[in-house]
């Protein structure tokens, strides 16, 4: 097919549209493995290599541009001189929205298995899906998996018993409900797209190190998404924007935020959880996106200690492991060995069962209180009964596929995620009113000062709470001061941390601890 020919002397406003219609008459060839897809408001992307939405930039899509079309101009001898695409061009498309450059399909993930889509139905084509605005690209192995044509109860017994048995069986739960949660992590990315709206942050946590926390968050994510790379968390606010935008860019199906600790209260983050959309700078350039969030989260910590804002957008999965942890158990106190290497091997299996489970619940009967209650035809799927303020969409729809599958303890425990919390809080309030008199004492407290007063022996050590007793002198100014910082001008228990500079005593700033109720005072800067 010959190219179509623009001209790089031709005015920016036609080379730019001449340059898009190439890309839409490229896309239409086959509608359903478009080249270039539209991620966001602004973002184009193409399926990578790696299954991930690979994001164009300038020289990605000159090259682009260079496949589809035949940029130059008129030679002398009325032939035509071939030119390289424009770099203004690029740019210009890169800026552009869908009004001024319209038709691109838009994306918002990859998926690697069948799922329901907006509408409930069980997407098992190949290629782009323009309901759920995902890419299916079904992973080795699984082409044409499905679930049973007519489901059984004994389909759904041995569906349940592989997923909570065979995969998820060696690890110690704390209690139903940390099981059920960890059977919704399953099955969340084979319905993430009939929820509509955000999901919450399964949250697993246990005492110890070595407990299984981040096998557990890979295994149960592993029959929809393939093995989830675990990532560290982030510093500051600055940098948990930038790893959300890089995350967000990506098109992921799943994160994990592995092995957190201090504590967590990332407003970013928060903001994540609880959108539909995220906008951020691209990293390196002077372009604003607006991304959707479509992603599951899913995190993993050893004593974490939760901002309240991250305790009510989480669902918690708490381990025990007993008196042995999983990482010094023998090799024969293991169903499988290997249990990443064994899902691997049988996520064909795992898969099927996932599915058996959502369209058991899609389909209509739903198991009550042990018996089955069948839901008339074109009626909607049993609902879930249990609620989570912000996640109303993820709780109908967890709750009630946990709960047509005979599933107990769905939202059970978030009280004792609270509870903890609350500990913490009641240990900041505890420092906060022992730091008060002898900051008012000594004229404020400059940074030094607070450092030695909380060290071993010092008139704060003992009030000082866990995050901050328990750190060895040497790397204690690196933990202290970020504390102090989160901790700045918050209520808590009725009192609050300033930082103020005394202009009349020439003092640099120094700690106060006031009533959470006073206003600001006249020397703060």
């Amino acid at each position: 097919m010959a190219r179509l020919q623009i001209d790089v002397g031709a005015p920016i406003h036609e080379k730019e549209d001449a340059a898009w219609d190439a890309i839409i008459a490229a896309n239409r060839r086959d509608p359903d493995a478009p080249e270039v897809m539209r991620r966001g408001n602004r973002a184009l992307a193409r399926l990578g290599a790696d299954g991930e939405l690979d994001a164009f930039d300038v020289p990605k899509l000159r090259r682009r541009l260079s496949q589809e079309a035949a940029f130059g101009s008129e030679a002398r001898d009325g032939g035509w001189s071939p030119k390289d695409p424009p770099k203004d061009v690029a740019l210009g498309l890169l800026a552009g929205d869908e009004r001024t450059h319209p038709g691109a399909p838009p994306v918002e993930r990859v998926v690697s298995v069948p799922s329901l889509g907006p509408s409930l139905e069980l997407q098992t084509r190949p290629g782009y899906q323009p309901d759920s605005r995902t890419y299916y690209v079904p992973a080795p192995g699984l082409d044409g998996v499905a679930p049973p044509d007519e489901i059984t109860t004994e389909d759904v017994e041995e569906a349940r018993e592989l997923l909570l048995t065979d995969l998820l069986g060696d690890f110690g739960f704390a209690d139903d409900a940390s099981r059920a949660h960890a059977l919704a992590l399953v099955l969340l990315p084979f319905v993430r797209d009939a929820i509509d709206g955000p999901t919450p942050m399964q949250v697993i946590l246990a005492p110890d190190m070595g407990s299984g926390k981040t096998t557990l968050a890979q295994a149960a994510l592993l029959p929809g998404c393939g093995i989830v790379p675990a990532e560290a968390g982030a510093g500051d606010d600055a940098e948990w924007r930038k790893r959300i935008t890089s995350l967000l860019l990506a098109g992921r199906s799943a994160v994990i935020l592995d092995n957190l600790t201090g504590r967590l209260d990332s407003a970013p983050l928060a903001a994540a959880l609880t959108s539909d959309w995220w906008q951020d700078r691209v990293l390196g350039e002077s372009r604003t996106v607006r991304l959707p969030v479509r992603n599951i989260w899913a995190i993993t910590g050893n004593n974490l200690q939760m901002a309240d804002d991250q305790v009510r957008r989480s669902v918690p999965i708490f381990l025990d492991p007993g008196e042995v942890r999983p990482a010094d158990r023998p090799r024969d106190a293991f169903r499988h060995v290997d249990l990443l290497a064994w899902a691997r091997r049988n996520r064909r299996d795992l898969v099927r069962a996932a599915l058996t489970l959502v369209e058991h619940w899609r389909r209509g009967p739903a198991m009550v209180e042990g018996g089955y209650v069948y839901v008339r035809s074109g009626q909607d799927p049993l609902q879930g009964r249990k609620t989570m303020g912000s996640y109303e969409a993820w709780a109908r729809v967890m709750g009630g596929i946990l709960e047509s599958c005979g599933m107990p303890g769905f939202l059970d425990n978030r009280d004792r995620l609270r509870e903890e919390a609350d500990e913490e809080t009641r240990e900041t309030a505890v420092f906060l009113a022992a730091m008060k008199p002898i900051a008012e004492g000594r004229g404020g407290l400059r940074f030094p000062e607070v450092k030695e007063l909380v060290q071993m022996g010092g008139e704060l050590s003992a009030a000082a709470p866990a995050e901050i007793a328990d750190v060895p002198p040497g790397k204690l100014t690196g933990v202290l001061k970020p504390w102090l910082s989160r901790l700045k001008d918050k209520p808590v228990g009725g009192l609050r941390l300033r930082n103020v500079k005394l202009k009349a005593q020439g003092h640099p700033r120094a700690w106060y601890v006031t009533e959470a109720s006073d206003a600001p005072w006249p020397a703060d800067e």
